[in-house]
């Protein structure tokens, strides 16, 4: 069993899609929205020491925000496709997916990772 928590974040980016038979040919943006939900194990040990902060915890919301700020600064504000050569939907999630596994605590790990696009274009991670 695990025990999962989640936060939403928002980033502002360009992208095009030069393949596209459509519109998304175009450099245009998106007001992103992710989901990102990280996992430990129920049975893993908590440190709980009496001044420890974090008893109880799979990780201070706080701390998660810490590493998203890293993260989305890559993003946020960017023309994606300087940085990637086919920003689609679900290459931008992949990527913000390894870029967050990469800084979580070793017992923490990414349970999903879920990007709108627009209100109603999503797509998303989900690790085993």
């Amino acid at each position: 069993m695990e025990i999962q928590i989640g936060r939403t974040y928002t980033f502002e980016a360009a992208h095009q899609l030069p393949s596209h038979l459509g519109k998304c040919k175009w450099l245009h943006g998106h007001g992103y929205k992710l989901e990102v939900v990280i996992k430990m194990a129920l049975g893993h040990t908590i440190s709980c020491q009496s001044s420890s902060p974090e008893c109880g915890m799979i990780m201070d919301f706080g701390k998660l925000d810490e590493i998203m700020n890293v993260v989305l600064a890559d993003f946020d504000h960017t023309n994606l496709n300087l940085t990637m050569q086919n920003p689609t939907a679900e290459n931008i999630v992949k990527s913000l997916s390894n870029r967050i596994s990469q800084r979580l605590p070793p017992h923490v790990k990414v349970s999903k990772i879920k990007l709108w696009e627009t209100d109603r274009a999503y797509a998303e991670v989900v690790e085993d």
